[in-house]
């Protein structure tokens, strides 16, 4: 139990709990400081603001899909996975963020947290189930595709495309691009991995294979020369009798 406490999918968890507490509970440090400041952003606030919750249902939407998704890419690609899939999505959205959106947009009272939540569905479940498993995918992605977009609707009207409000876009198609080369350098790797596991056990399966053979021709050479010694110790003692 305490083992499965200390894996990367509940350190992550841990983290935004521990924030919320901190920031929504006891409001011992300023959610302010943690959200992405569009006027003069700190370089910790790129990251901070994947963490930071606006309310208990925010928090328990992440913490759920979080949880859900984060064990298959800790399982598919172990814990660098997880901290990749969420913290690179994270920080793509904000940087798309700081570039498409106005100063004057409310970034101060949005939490980036969905871009990340978003991020590891696509890395857990999206990109490499898309084929194998379409209808799997086809009922979970309009779901968790939902839920990010209107965590990000407070930003609708800070951009206007084509006379359609866009702005809650942003953040989801910045982590969807991060999720996305981070779901594929991981499958690269792991596709390389696996080669190469599979390649050592063939080796071992050859090694073990000659090494199967030598003894077999060292087990037929032992009783050869054992024949060979009874006839010899036979013909000797014909020989006497005659």
């Amino acid at each position: 139990m305490l083992d499965e406490l200390r894996t990367p999918t509940y350190i992550l968890l841990s983290i935004h709990v521990a924030v919320f507490l901190l920031t929504n509970v006891l409001r011992v440090v300023p959610s302010q400081a943690l959200y992405l400041d569009m006027w003069s952003p700190l370089w910790w606030q790129f990251i901070t603001s994947g963490f930071v919750h606006t309310g208990a249902q925010h928090l328990a939407e992440t913490i759920f899909l979080c949880y859900t998704f984060g064990r298959l890419v800790e399982k598919s690609y172990g814990g660098m996975g997880v901290w990749a899939s969420f913290l690179l999505p994270v920080l793509s959205a904000n940087l798309l963020a700081i570039f498409m959106l106005p100063a004057e947009a409310p970034l101060s009272a949005v939490s980036a947290a969905p871009a990340g939540m978003l991020g590891v569905f696509m890395v857990g479940v999206l990109v490499p189930r898309l084929f194998r498993k379409p209808l799997e995918v086809a009922c979970l992605t309009p779901f968790v595709v939902r839920t990010a977009v209107c965590r990000f609707m407070p930003l609708a009207s800070s951009l206007i495309g084509s006379g359609t409000p866009v702005g809650q876009l942003i953040h989801v198609t910045g982590a969807a691009v991060a999720a996305t080369l981070v779901a594929l350098v991981l499958g690269f790797v792991r596709n390389i991995k696996d080669k190469l596991e599979e390649a050592k056990r063939e080796k071992e399966r050859q090694e073990l294979a000659e090494k199967r053979r030598q003894q077999a021709s060292q087990m037929d050479g032992a009783v050869a020369d054992m024949l060979s010694t009874a006839a010899k110790a036979a013909s000797q003692i014909a020989k006497k009798l005659m």
